[in-house]
């Protein structure tokens, strides 16, 4: 198995010297860090020497290091939104600029169990591998809410990836002279879940602080449903891929199952054995599954062509949808239902009902029409009154509007008239007070 790790390369301009790393500010991002800026590094070979960056299983491609693919991104700064709006070609804002470089790693699964067991028979039951590859995930997932319930990081995400995988595997084989209930495999992942179980309850101890800033509302058991925990569960699962998740989940299961209980113990058993994967035969569905489970997924999976008594074939997860529109023996209203007929007979039927019912469906057609005729001629007499209402109200607004020019004329008439006055007293006063001066002076 093989994946590829990605770091961004990092740098700024200045005037005069160009775009580099030395130019980077003190809250820049550094030289390479991860794509979101959590994870730094100084220097290529210090980010080749992170062991958290690479993850426990992995190792590198020999010969390779790390390289860019791609082209330099050019924004503003190294905040969230502008990375975000970067652009390909550099613009008269754009003072930092980033690329992204790949490495090759490669999975070993030496370092999780011994070889004598890793090169058993690779089948292994899908129903438990995808149980607990889904639950180490939530367990992930709800460690990260816990420590960071605001922002997922890299920073955060793969240190507890690391903790989460190595408590995983750390649980003992089971002793060669236990129990025969103590041997069972369901018993052994059900002391594994366990385990898993305590790791989230410590972690929760640990993190009260964030929990009184900004608290998770619901425990493990209630994560289920949580729009929060779907929502960082999909970013989570960028740092613990489907592939990786499945390849520990089986080596842990090969370790705990000494009884071959839900893998195989025939090195290339082949296409014989039980726990053999193989892809849903149907058309749309991408699952794969143990052979053993073939037939009781084909009868639960959406994409299986199933028969409808009325004859049609078509995929379960048309089903409702069949059933309501489609199939010809669902019950469906008459078509003069709005006249009165009440009947409900099967589609097939409908045409059926509608010729021999069409005496009835005429009689309650006139008999509707009766109805409306009646409504019409009562709302033709409330027309006519209303009309007659309306002509009188108008009638009376024009006499309304006519007195009311009236004493507007005769207002305008009364002020014409006073300002008259008002200018032959003014100029008597501006007469008499004339006089009164000129006595005055002599």
């Amino acid at each position: 198995m093989e994946a590829v790790v990605e770091i961004d390369e990092n740098e700024r301009y200045w005037v005069g010297g160009g775009f580099g790393c030395r130019g980077l500010l003190p809250n820049d991002r550094a030289p390479f860090s991860s794509s979101d800026g959590s994870m730094s590094w100084k220097s290529l070979e210090q980010a080749s020497e992170d062991l958290v960056l690479l993850g426990r299983g992995w190792r590198y491609e020999e010969g390779t290091r790390f390289e860019s693919i791609g082209q330099w991104m050019y924004a503003a700064d190294f905040r969230a939104e502008s990375i975000k709006n970067a652009k390909p070609d550099r613009g008269m804002a754009s003072f930092v600029r980033f690329r992204r470089l790949y490495r090759t790693k490669i999975f070993n699964p030496d370092e999780f169990i011994p070889r004598r067991i890793s090169e058993k028979c690779n089948q292994v039951d899908s129903i438990a591998t995808h149980a607990l590859a889904d639950l180490l995930l939530d367990v992930l997932t709800y460690c990260t809410l816990l420590q960071s319930p605001a922002h997922h990081t890299q920073a955060v995400t793969l240190p507890l990836k690391e903790r989460v995988i190595n408590v995983a595997i750390g649980l003992n084989y089971p002793p060669a002279n236990a129990a025969p209930d103590v041997m069972d495999a369901a018993f052994q992942l059900e002391l594994l879940k366990k385990k898993l179980e305590t790791f989230v309850e410590e972690e929760r101890a640990k993190t009260i602080m964030n929990r009184l800033l900004t608290s998770v509302e619901f425990t493990f058991d209630q994560r289920q449903g949580r729009k929060a925990f779907g929502d960082r569960k999909a970013l989570t699962g960028s740092c613990f891929p489907k592939q990786e998740r499945e390849a520990i989940a089986t080596l842990i299961i090969k370790k705990l199952d000494t009884q071959f209980q839900l893998h195989c113990e025939v090195p290339e058993c082949g296409q014989n054995c039980r726990f053999y994967r193989v892809p849903c035969p149907n058309e749309g569905c991408n699952f794969i599954v143990s052979k053993m489970y073939l037939a009781k997924h084909d009868q639960e999976c959406p994409f299986a062509i199933i028969h409808c008594e009325c004859g049609d074939e078509f995929p379960r997860l048309q089903s409702t949808v069949h059933a309501e529109q489609a199939c010809k023996f669902r019950t469906v209203e008459c078509p003069f239902k709005n006249l009165g007929c009440l009947h409900e007979v099967r589609a097939i039927d409908l045409k059926a009902h509608v010729v021999d019912d069409a005496p009835g469906h005429l009689l309650l057609a006139v008999n509707r029409m009766a109805e409306h005729q009646d409504v019409i001629r009562k709302l033709h007499a409330k027309v006519d009154t209303l009309e007659k209402d309306n002509q009188l109200l108008h009638e009376n607004a024009e006499k309304i509007e006519k007195e009311f020019k009236d004493q507007i004329s005769k207002l305008q008439a009364q002020v014409t008239k006073m300002t008259k006055e008002f200018a032959t007293l003014e100029k008597t006063c501006k007469k008499e007070f004339s006089q009164q001066h000129t006595l005055r002076d002599s």
